[in-house]
């Protein structure tokens, strides 16, 4: 999930594509749920300098993407996460700051109006009884 901040343009991302001096952001708040995937991980090559997020999906703290220059300033998210599955998009190598970005002050809390269900979002879904008898995903070469 990729989060702009109040200061994006569309088309900063045109003009700018590849210059971040271009693409400034604003402290920004989202208060939201997101449920989405992640990359499967894979190990680090022996023998080159990496980063020590290769290889991963970048952490809990990048499952937010962003894609502009935060210099500092501040993404304020209050909400839940969840990582349900393996992406099938946006899944190449998780590259670090400069050279896709510039990460923001991380404000990230917990919603915990999500633990009572009287404050839950409108048609959100909910269980009386969850029996759990399987869960798989199935990932072909094709798909």
């Amino acid at each position: 999930m990729t989060l702009l901040s109040n200061n994006w343009n569309d088309v900063n991302s045109f003009t700018s594509s590849f210059n971040m001096t271009n693409r400034s952001a604003v402290t920004t708040f989202y208060r939201t749920a997101i449920m989405g995937g992640k990359n499967i991980a894979f190990p680090q090559p022996s023998g080159y300098t990496v980063s020590q997020d290769f290889g991963t999906d970048g952490g809990v703290h990048n499952f937010l993407r962003y894609i502009e220059n935060w210099g500092g300033d501040t993404l304020n998210y209050k909400g839940s996460v969840i990582s349900m599955y393996y992406s099938r998009q946006a899944n190449s190598i998780f590259k670090c700051c400069t050279t896709v970005y510039s990460p923001p002050t991380r404000g990230y809390n917990f919603d915990v109006e999500f633990l009572q269900p009287n404050l839950l979002p409108p048609r959100t879904p909910l269980f009386r009884d969850v029996n759990t008898t399987g869960f798989t995903q199935l990932l072909l070469p094709n798909q």
